[in-house]
């Protein structure tokens, strides 16, 4: 009753009309605020959005720079380092160190000036496969370190672990990493220069240490490609890399080298993972279910293709590396008939060994018509169900037949009359052609006699 006595009073009512006032300006005060501070926020995110792109935008535009840079390449083998200088100048007297590389220098690579030639995603040399090659001379390639086959995730985590330390031949090897900066970023033509060097060299600039390989990953953690787990991996996964692991016929299968797990607190759980194996010695296509719980209970799973191919080529020998063949004479018609190589067939085929079973053999020498008294090189091929195809070469040599023996070792004697009519009959022929050919010098004289007065009686 106060109250409404109190509103209704002149003061009472002044009070309220102060209060309404009072909340009025607030409100105006408070929305001019939360414009100012809405506006604000406005163009901060908008500065930070351009402070991103622009910063993004550069280096795209370094990374562009660079691959159109010219670059010098110095290969010190003391110090077991690659050194990248990048040319500030047109005539090249200026370079700066953009980037100083471990690796596996080769012994025999020796001191002196090459130059970047050739690039390939994959070569095998020396039984190994190599990634990111870029050729600097004939033989000697700047390349990653070994892989067992031509697949990312079959790394050899001892050649991995051996960076920095001296290697045979002339090849220079670095992480996969290393290689495929300057396998994409060096263009043909670029500079190398081998030096000895000292112990006592420094480096110009600090090395990226080594990243921890974790479990039995066979991919190279520092690998630029897309499909590498060590870039997808984090605390709590469990990842893998490529989509498809290729299994060669009848080999061991490394189920863990494509796959990559790690607990909340980031340690490897690869050696916790269940799964089921199956035989390689059949083609085919395989899903394997890979699972695994966490520290914290989280269980993880994901399936991973495996495909059984044939990519090895047979490998085809022979017991003897050289037949002979013999025919009865010179003559076309001894020599290219059809039994004839019938012969080498059947002489090579049943000193022909394969290592795989129900491979089509084949023999190839000479073409039918082509066969002489001399030596051919056979060819056998053996090829397997997958089309891979091996093969080896043995000679083949072509030779008359010796005059025919009896028992004793003696010529028959119808051999020896033949033998003796044919020697009357050569002796015969001898005699006919050296009568004609006297006759023929008579003549001849006669007639050059003759021909000779002639100027004679002339000249009277």
């Amino acid at each position: 009753m106060k109250l409404k006595s109190f509103l209704k009073s002149k003061k009472g009512k002044n009070t309220l009309y102060t209060i309404i006032e009072i909340l009025i300006v607030a409100g105006i005060l408070y929305g001019a605020m939360m414009f100012v501070y809405n506006k604000v926020n406005k163009e901060s995110e908008s500065g930070s959005i351009q402070n991103v792109n622009s910063e993004k935008n550069t280096k795209q535009a370094q990374e562009k720079k660079r691959k159109n840079a010219d670059y010098y390449i110095e290969i010190n083998k003391t110090k077991n380092a690659v050194i990248v200088y990048e040319y500030n100048d047109k005539k090249k007297k200026k370079k700066t160190p953009v980037k100083v590389f471990y690796g596996s220098i080769g012994k025999k690579l020796k001191k002196g000036s090459y130059k970047t030639r050739q690039e390939h995603q994959w070569i095998k040399s020396n039984g190994r496969w190599h990634q990111y090659n870029t050729r600097i001379a004939k033989r000697c390639w700047i390349q990653s370190i070994n892989y067992s086959e031509q697949y990312p995730y079959t790394m050899e985590q001892k050649s991995y672990a051996g960076i920095g330390k001296k290697i045979s031949g002339n090849s220079v090897s670095l992480y996969a990493g290393d290689a495929a900066w300057i396998y994409e970023n060096c263009k043909d033509n670029t500079e190398v220069k081998v030096i000895l060097g000292k112990k006592k060299d420094v480096l110009p600039l600090s090395v990226a240490e080594r990243v921890r390989v974790i479990g039995k990953c066979g991919w190279d953690p520092t690998d630029p490609a897309k499909d590498n787990p060590y870039r997808k991996v984090k605390p709590g996964t469990l990842v893998s890399g490529s989509k498809i692991v290729y299994v060669e016929k009848g080999a061991k299968v490394t189920y863990l080298s494509n796959v990559l797990a790690l607990g909340e607190d980031g340690k490897s759980l690869v050696k916790k993972l269940k799964y089921k194996k199956f035989d390689s010695k059949s083609l085919g296509k395989h899903t394997i279910k890979f699972s695994v719980k966490t520290p914290k209970g989280k269980k993880l799973e994901f399936k991973q293709e495996f495909r059984v191919v044939d990519t090895t080529c047979p490998k085809v020998s022979c017991s003897k590396i050289s037949f002979t063949l013999m025919v009865k004479s010179r003559s076309n018609e001894d020599l290219n008939n059809i039994h004839n190589l019938k012969k080498v067939e059947d002489m090579v085929r049943p000193c022909v060994s394969c290592n795989e079973e129900g491979c089509d053999i084949v023999i190839n020498t000479v073409n039918a018509g082509e066969l002489q008294i001399a030596k051919f090189p056979i060819i056998i091929t053996a090829t397997d169900k997958s089309g891979n195809v091996g093969s080896c070469q043995v000679m083949l040599e072509v030779k008359l037949e010796n005059k025919p023996m009896d028992k004793s070792g003696a010529l028959s004697k119808k051999e020896k009359e033949s033998l003796k009519q044919r020697a009357k009959e050569k002796a015969r022929g001898k005699m006919e052609l050296e009568s004609e050919t006297s006759s023929k010098k008579k003549k001849s004289s006669k007639k050059q006699e003759e021909e000779v007065a002639v100027p004679e009686e002339e000249a009277e």
